[in-house]
């Protein structure tokens, strides 16, 4: 993987750290939290998180974009064949998934969806949408196994959906 910017997340948006320094292990510590607490910042962009995922067969978060098109934001401390394969199947499940499926699954209940994601999009600007545009997929990984690069690189492209940023912690 290229390298990749470090940002000081603390304040109202990340900013960029200059100079190389070697990344501290940030899956599974409290990076995991910045990630959640920051996930906006991060993006570059605001989003409704659906739901918080509890396991393997469900997305680290699902979130509405602005758009209104599902989010999916995976975080693995390797990824590798199998976290690979995972992301691309919980992104292709929320993209398929409706409007009254995504409010069942809301962590505020159903009831609360409608109301909290109409105060979510009056606080937005107004994105245009794109027919059929299905999930976005973020990937955030610690380190990545050689073996993935090629798909990695391939899903890369500014066609495709899908993000792959590299997390690690960096104490100064």
């Amino acid at each position: 993987m290229d390298p990749v910017p470090l940002f000081e997340v603390e304040g109202d948006r990340p900013q960029i750290v200059p100079g190389p320094r070697p990344p501290r292990p940030g899956v599974g510590t409290s990076a995991h939290r910045v990630v959640e607490s920051h996930i906006d910042g991060l993006l570059g962009e605001q989003v409704f998180p659906v739901i918080s995922g509890e396991g393997p067969d469900e997305p680290h978060l699902l979130a509405l974009d602005a758009s209104g098109s599902p989010v999916v934001v995976e975080l693995v401390a390797r990824l590798d064949d199998a976290a690979l394969s995972r992301a691309l199947d919980h992104a292709g499940a929320a993209g398929r998934m409706t409007r009254g499926q995504l409010a069942a699954r809301y962590h505020g209940g159903a009831h609360a969806f409608q109301r909290d994601v109409a105060e979510f999009y009056d606080s937005v600007p107004v994105k245009r949408t794109q027919p059929g545009q299905g999930a976005r997929l973020i990937v955030i990984c610690q380190e990545a196994d050689e073996d993935v690069l090629n798909a990695v690189d391939f899903l890369r492209q500014p066609t495709m959906p899908v993000e792959v940023l590299r997390l690690g912690v960096v104490h100064g």
